[in-house]
């Protein structure tokens, strides 16, 4: 299984001591286990969306030193730049280009869910792979097959569909396909499509949007109380019936979370059952959790 781990920025320290281990005492990580990449953001640029924070602006000397601290151990970026309400104008923004083309000069990925920026980015940078958002909402078999027909590397499933097994046996190439482990949104939000905008809209009008229009009360509080519905993917499960099904690539939730809920998602899925509280431990006596 190839994992998308998140927060490249806010869990900076945790994700380069969790690429450490699996480098240094690969036999605590599930067998089929692999860190392919760590998503997220640069804060406070207007093309970003999904779970994006109020974070202050980074330099661009120190977006570089963050970039090549990853590219130095091997590790893939994926960048989230999916704010589905962008206008064409906002492709112009300084800040954000001068980000696409670092990107692209270290060979690293993007997660798009706006056409014009898709068509902006593969006309600047054709060489840039590109993943289809899960803020798309895309819940038709057809036009979920219709979307993996594109030249995309990856399109993210709407974890919604994570437990529909009728739905996920019609998906034409599941080696396409990343699965959103473990979202901490009721099954039941008819408002996801919303949110996602109204995410974007406050990015793109710099945190001024009514805190009412984006506030969700439909969360779970961390990967076990996430548990209640059937759409989080169990480990055993994960490791069995998504790979038999063909399922190669999946995504664990939490760029904007409790860094104790990150740190439990990790050893859920990445650590075996017989080494997990000693990882645990390692990580809390190394102060990984220090600043969180």
């Amino acid at each position: 299984m190839k994992f998308s781990l998140p927060g490249f920025h806010e869990f900076e320290k945790l994700n380069m001591w969790i690429i450490d281990k699996f480098n240094n005492d690969r036999k605590v990580f599930f067998d089929s286990a692999v860190i392919d990449n760590i998503y997220g953001s640069v804060p406070n640029v207007v093309w970003n969306g999904g779970r994006n924070g109020p974070l202050d602006r980074m330099e661009l000397d120190d977006i570089r030193n963050l970039f090549e601290k990853y590219q130095a151990k091997g590790i893939r970026l994926r960048i989230t730049f999916t704010n589905c309400m962008l206008e064409e104008d906002h492709l112009s923004d300084n800040y954000a280009n001068d980000i696409l083309k670092l990107i692209n000069e270290m060979g690293f990925e993007i997660t798009v869910s706006s056409e014009f920026l898709e068509a902006y980015i593969r006309n600047k940078y054709p060489n840039i792979p590109i993943i289809s958002s899960t803020t798309k909402c895309i819940l038709d078999i057809d036009k979920l097959n219709k979307e993996v027909s594109k030249e995309y590397k990856l399109v993210v499933l709407d974890y919604r569909k994570n437990a529909d097994e009728l739905f996920l046996k019609q998906i034409k190439n599941p080696r396409k396909i990343e699965l959103l482990l473990n979202e901490d949104c009721f099954n039941t939000c008819v408002q996801r499509m919303r949110h996602y905008r109204d995410i974007s809209l406050n990015i793109i009008m710099e945190d001024k949007l009514p805190d009412t229009e984006v506030y969700c009360q439909g969360k779970y509080r961390n990967l076990y109380d996430s548990m209640k519905q059937k759409e989080t993917i169990r480990n055993i499960d994960l490791y069995t019936y998504y790979s038999n099904l063909g399922f190669e690539n999946v995504k664990i939730r939490g760029r904007r979370s409790d860094f104790y809920d990150v740190l439990e998602s990790y050893m859920y899925y990445l650590i075996k059952d017989e080494y997990r509280d000693m990882v645990r431990l390692d990580i809390l006596q190394a102060g990984v959790c220090e600043n969180y």
